[in-house]
């Protein structure tokens, strides 16, 4: 769905999720925007386009957060990445060329470093409200980055515009209110520029930040009712933890002895009570030998008898002596495995201490990644990861980058957006100035310097310093400070001299953000080496 509410100098275009689901859907924002840029009287102001993110991609953001909360760090990385691909494919086809190119870079740069920021909270188990917002903000983020690139692409002169540079709410994680007198002010300082030099700012409309925190704040559905409060006077609108489960200890014994003593077997029982009574028979018949005779024969059975088992009761005690060795050698094989077990545990329990450093050290460059993002002082922090410094040498230098930065901070990539648009002037000028200091030379450098005509936009050629400066602007714009670095390196003389103050700033955040990316890599294999 799409609404535009209007005053007599601006338009303000909303479009949710379904009106910027694919490339198909984004082409048609394109037209609708030049019709109603095309309609408006002559010389007013471009409209505002403000955009939600892709349809289900808050979504998706919402479960790599829960995800990042559970612990699972590689299916939060997986479905981040799925994401990314989607963007990416939307603005190959909305865009070509080195334009396509840049824009895919810039995408895949800012899920990087979502990313590596996702991985650290999972590996904590530890999601703040705070969190939260930083990842589900990525979603508009993206979308109107694409947005803005897919207007330029059909010759619609549009600037991409970072909203948590404009919208302003208080420090409600989650649950922010809008703060309308921070956010007009930022309005009219980053998007009143951008309209009177009739270009469109282009932003996404659910994100936001306070004005003295770095991190970024998730603005509720009212996001649009407060663009359109802005720009309008009426209307309003839209832990880590290692287990053992189980023992290679898959056995048991039980031995079940049974002795039965030759008094004890019922057939001895028996013929000791018919001895009896042939011996009482004996006594009363002395005189029948016979009888005797037989009766001793009867008796020598029954002796063999009770030989046969005391020799049985022999032979189970020569069992339970065997069975008795058996045992002792079992319980010394226990004893060897008991040992086993204690040395099994203390591995586990210290894998389990190395990987809860190693995740507090992921989150702790997680928060000094933050930190440069702000373009606040960073002293602290960085004394907090200095277990990372193991010697590499990639280390040790991203280290004595970062010192010599950190009581100060280095300028923010906003910043040092601003601080060119100040210079890009100055720059062309000094460029265009007459060589000489005669009357006539200072008179048409004065006069160079009350009027500025020069070309804008990242299609600009050639290699003279308003062509580099268009192109630099162009590439800020789009959050490519390398780039712009690139386009400002080459000026010589005056233009040099002119852009020299602003190309040591940005040199310095360069160098700093390489520094952070080099500890983010030493704290991820920290947690793959104590997994």
């Amino acid at each position: 769905m799409s609404s535009a509410v209007s005053r007599p100098d601006s338009v303000v275009m909303k479009f949710g999720g379904t009106s910027v689901a694919d490339a198909e859907a984004m082409t048609r924002v394109v037209n609708i925007v030049r019709r109603q840029w095309e309609s408006q009287p002559k010389g007013s102001r471009p409209p505002v386009v403000v955009v939600s993110a892709l349809s289900k991609v808050t979504d998706g953001l919402i479960r790599t957060a829960e995800l990042a909360r559970n612990g699972d760090g590689q299916k939060a990385a997986a479905l981040l990445k799925e994401l990314l691909d989607r963007h990416v494919a939307i603005a190959r086809t909305l865009t070509s060329g080195q334009r396509a190119e840049d824009l895919a870079q810039a995408l895949s740069e800012q899920f990087a470093r979502l990313g590596r920021r996702v991985i650290a909270f999972a590996a904590s188990k530890e999601v703040t409200p705070e969190h939260h917002d930083s990842i589900v903000a990525m979603g508009e983020l993206a979308s109107s980055r694409i947005v803005a690139a897919a207007f330029v692409e059909q010759n619609l002169p549009a600037v991409w515009v970072d909203a948590r540079e404009v919208l302003v709410t208080d420090g409600e994680h989650m649950a922010a209110s809008p703060d309308m007198a921070a956010t007009c002010g930022k309005a009219a300082q980053n998007l009143a520029p951008i309209t009177a030099r009739q270009q469109i700012p282009v932003l996404g409309g659910f994100i936001a930040a306070t004005p003295d925190f770095t991190q970024h704040a998730a603005v509720m559905n009212g996001a649009s009712d407060l663009m359109v409060e802005v720009f309008g006077d009426k209307g309003r609108h839209a832990r880590s933890t290692i287990g053992v489960p189980s023992l290679p200890l898959d056995s048991a014994v039980a031995l079940f002895l049974e002795r039965a003593a030759a008094g004890d077997r019922p057939e001895v029982a028996g013929l000791t009570s018919r001895l009896g009574t042939l011996e009482a028979r004996l006594g009363q018949a002395e005189g029948a030998s016979q009888e005797v005779e037989g009766l001793a024969g009867r008796v020598g059975a029954v002796t063999q008898q009770i030989t046969a088992g005391q020799e049985q009761t022999a032979g189970l005690t020569d069992k339970v002596a065997a069975l008795g060795n058996q045992m002792g050698a079992l319980s010394t094989r226990m004893d060897v495995l008991g040992d086993t077990v204690q040395q099994l545990q203390q591995q586990a329990t210290d894998r389990e201490d190395g990987r809860a450093q190693a995740a507090s050290l992921a989150l702790t460059v997680a928060q000094l990644d933050a930190a440069l993002d702000g373009g606040e002082p960073f002293a602290q922090v960085l004394d907090s990861v200095r277990s990372l410094d193991d010697g590499n040498p990639a280390v040790v230098k991203a280290f004595e980058t970062l010192q010599a930065a950190a009581a100060s901070g280095v300028p923010s990539l906003p910043e040092l957006r601003d601080s060119f648009d100040r210079v890009a002037d100055d720059i062309v000028h000094a460029a265009q100035a007459p060589d000489g200091d005669g009357l006539l030379d200072q008179a048409a450098g004065n006069l160079m310097r009350l009027v500025t005509v020069r070309p804008v936009g990242a299609d600009v050629e050639g290699e003279s310093a308003a062509a580099r400066v268009a192109r630099a602007e162009a590439a800020l714009a789009a959050g490519d400070l390398a780039g712009a670095v690139a386009e400002v390196e080459p000026l010589e003389g005056a233009a040099a001299a002119a852009a020299a103050s602003w190309l040591a700033q940005a040199h310095e955040r360069l160098a700093a953000q390489a520094a952070v990316a080099a500890l983010q890599d030493r704290a991820t294999r920290l947690l793959s080496e104590a997994r």
